[in-house]
């Protein structure tokens, strides 16, 4: 762009947020802060390809159809692409693609022999890993599969049985002393509670104030963890911030690394040895298990959805210039996301 406007820039450097830099409080020292990085050689490298690209993206934008290009790995690598869904509408329900890692190859043999669908791999292909072969059986049958040893490992569950949830933001400029840019401050837990009688009960902890919610989160939810019971989680993501409190607020951490010797249980990798339904489409994210096991259960009526929107939620109710009646609105929907599985009245209704 700025060879083509007559300007002949001899170097070029990425600027960008430094995640090794730790917040020592005050003002921010911008020369740790942001790494500077020499990308000369490769924009150089990039610079003759560009008029090319130029154009390819100039005709699709003229045209009136959307460019032919059949949905694979492409559409979720690194993320899912926001025309995802319309891509795929009226296209196969069940693509090659949602077959768990799934490489190049393998889908390369499936496009040579003509399946593009999950319900067309016959049972005599050879290639699929036991995963996959799992997945092609439950899409195949319309079934849901559960293996019978999945007994066996949630009968080690200790009560009271703790299934605990964390709420997260990542400031891209760290806001407490201690803390590095994008890195994920708890600020909301849920702990539904299951006693050996059977009967549930739920705590929850939402940071009031504008100071740093880490420490008096972790002050509260030793109190409702106490020294017994599995906690459960799905996935490493809430043990992956009680161990960052445990660094970051020291007269805490051995009674935080306690909660973790030996009672935390991670469902995440016991449904994927032991469960699947078509409805997972290749996915053990909570986003497609949830409502594909417990089809009743779900967010639609909330105002906050998922884990996403409480992060913006929380941003908002933390700023400054948030009207008073706007942030007591968006704690109480950030509760009412938090005691979803609760099976009494909610907090709009206590």
């Amino acid at each position: 762009m700025l060879q083509g406007s007559g300007a002949r820039p001899r170097r070029a450097w990425l600027a960008h947020l430094n995640k090794d830099y730790v917040y020592p409080g005050g003002g921010y020292d911008l020369a740790r802060l942001f790494s500077v990085d020499d990308v000369s050689k490769r924009v150089q490298e990039f610079l003759p390809g560009i008029p090319e690209a130029l154009k390819e993206m100039r005709l699709a934008l003229r045209g009136s159809e959307p460019p032919d290009i059949r949905p694979g790995k492409q559409c979720t690598s690194p993320y899912d692409c926001p025309f995802l869904d319309y891509c795929n509408d009226g296209g196969t329900e069940h693509p090659v693609s949602q077959l768990p890692r799934a490489n190049q190859k393998l889908l390369a043999r499936l496009e040579a022999a003509g399946i593009g669908d999950i319900r067309e791999i016959g049972p005599s292909f050879v290639g699929l890993n036991p995963l996959q072969q799992r997945v092609r059986d439950c899409v195949v049958d319309n079934r849901l599969y559960i293996d019978a040893a999945i007994r066996g490992e949630l009968e080690g569950l200790e009560y009271p049985i703790h299934f605990l949830d964390f709420e997260t933001f990542n400031p891209a400029l760290p806001l407490y002393v201690g803390t590095r840019p994008y890195q994920a401050i708890p600020f909301q837990w849920s702990d539904h509670i299951l006693g050996a009688d059977g009967k549930l009960t739920h705590r929850e902890f939402l940071h009031d104030g504008m100071g740093d919610p880490r420490e008096p989160l972790a002050r509260s939810l030793l109190k409702t963890l106490g020294t017994s019971g599995s906690i459960v989680v799905y996935s490493g993501f809430e043990e992956a911030r009680i161990r960052e409190i445990a660094r970051d607020v020291p007269q805490l951490s051995e009674d935080l690394l306690a909660l973790l010797d030996g009672r935390i249980a991670d469902l995440l990798p016991i449904v994927q040895r032991r469960c699947y339904h078509p409805d997972f489409h290749g996915s053990f994210s909570l986003k497609y298990v949830l409502p594909a096991l417990v089809p009743d259960l779900g967010y639609d009526d909330l105002e906050i959805t998922d884990g996403q929107a409480a992060s913006l939620a929380y941003t908002e109710i933390i700023h400054p210039a948030t009207p008073d009646d706007r942030r007591t609105q968006l704690k109480t929907d950030l509760l009412l996301y938090c005691c979803l599985l609760y099976t009494s009245p909610s907090p709009r209704d206590r």
